[in-house]
């Protein structure tokens, strides 16, 4: 391979190293290779040097064919499964913010007295400082609780700053913070700066504890639109729930009583029948101009509720408003269009058809047809047509 290996290469190599690693049978071998290949590309992503990456490519390739043929093999001497595969409910990952798993049951087991240390990293933790694992990559928790812990000294907002650079700095380096808490790097450096932050900026942290920021206050905006929006149409969809409620035991209450009418009555079944629609006729008018006064008389309320509920937009409106200003055009171009030897001359006509001198009649000139089609061409530069 002598070209540069692109991005798209390496990610389809990835995958089908993982692809191919995950369908392995045996659950050591399986859990093994997935995180052999994801450490050693990670510790690889930023290889520079085009002879190493084209090495470990062809190493990746390499790999991959193993890979496949341990696939093949286990698949032919397939083993039972471990008490880790077993389908327990009552089984748990949990992680410390050193960003190491554990089970359930081991910290159970070794933080007993509450403290201890990881058996990993040897850093002392307690048995509060492990919870359960939500995503698979424990460096994505980690990150989440570094992140969290953080954001409860660093809640300056942008209102705290004299400009929008240092508001950015400010950003930066929480993002620096995170990244060393994350990867280790300069503990004690990054732990200093947080405490000397902390320090400086105690009454600005105080203050701002129970404080949203400018796009928290519009998260927060369009939550409680979207509960409004469902509350009313969980009131709309009971209330048409009640009325067909209701239009039902209308509807059986008629019927009853049309069948005791007919069996009490010596009316004519016919006469009883078109009483009972005439009655429903006159009912519905009532009913549909009472439903028509009561639509203009809730007019006003629904828009007023459309205004409110319109107050806080989906989108968040920021910045300084836009304001259009026409330019006006000055052509630069100092051809008289109506002078067809200047246009001639300029070689407007150079690329036009000539007519043969048998199809020209008399007093016809091919200049007129070919003037007129160069001005209307330029007609919105040089003319203002709308005069």
């Amino acid at each position: 391979m002598s070209g540069e290996i692109s991005r798209l290469a390496c990610l389809a190599l990835y995958k089908n190293l993982q692809f191919t690693a995950k369908s392995i049978s045996n659950y050591s071998y399986r859990q093994f290779f997935v995180r052999r290949i994801r450490d050693h590309f990670r510790a690889n992503i930023h290889e520079s040097d085009l002879n190493k990456r084209q090495a470990l490519f062809r190493k990746g390739e390499a790999a991959l064919e193993v890979l496949k043929r341990q696939k093949v093999l286990c698949d032919l001497y397939p083993s039972g499964k471990l008490v880790i595969e077993e389908h327990n409910k009552n089984f748990k990952l949990m992680i410390s913010e050193c960003g190491h798993m554990l089970c359930q049951v081991c910290v159970d087991v070794l933080f007993v007295r509450h403290s201890a240390v990881c058996p990993q990293c040897g850093q002392l933790l307690k048995r509060s400082s492990f919870w359960e694992m939500i995503y698979d990559d424990p460096l994505v928790e980690k990150e989440i609780f570094h992140r969290k812990r953080l954001q409860r000294i660093y809640n300056l907002k942008e209102d705290d700053f004299p400009d929008l650079r240092s508001y950015n700095d400010y950003l930066e380096q929480f993002e620096e913070i995170v990244f060393n808490m994350v990867f280790d790097r300069n503990l004690e450096q990054t732990k200093q700066m947080v405490a000397d932050f902390a320090k400086a900026n105690e009454d600005l942290i105080a203050k701002n504890r129970n404080r949203l920021s400018k796009d928290q206050e519009w998260v927060q905006r369009a939550i409680d639109d979207q509960e409004k929006m469902r509350s009313r149409l969980l009131e709309y969809k009971q209330q048409e729930q009640q009325e067909a409620g209701m239009n039902s035991a209308a509807k059986r209450a008629d019927a009853r009583e049309i069948l005791n009418e007919l069996m009490n009555s010596d009316t004519p079944a016919e006469m009883i029948i078109m009483n009972k629609k005439h009655q429903q006729m006159v009912e519905d008018a009532q009913l549909a101009k009472a439903n028509q006064a009561g639509v203009v008389e809730s007019k006003p309320f629904m828009f007023q509720s459309q205004e409110k509920s319109g107050a806080y937009s989906a989108l968040n409106i920021d910045g300084v408003r836009y304001d259009y200003i026409a330019e006006t055009l000055v052509p630069n171009i100092d051809v008289d269009f109506a002078n067809n030897d200047q246009l001639q001359k300029r070689k407007f006509y150079l690329n036009a058809r000539m007519p043969s001198p048998d199809k020209l009649a008399g007093g016809f000139s091919v200049m007129l047809p070919l003037g007129r089609a160069v001005q209307e061409a330029f007609c919105d530069v040089l003319f203002n047509c709308d005069a």
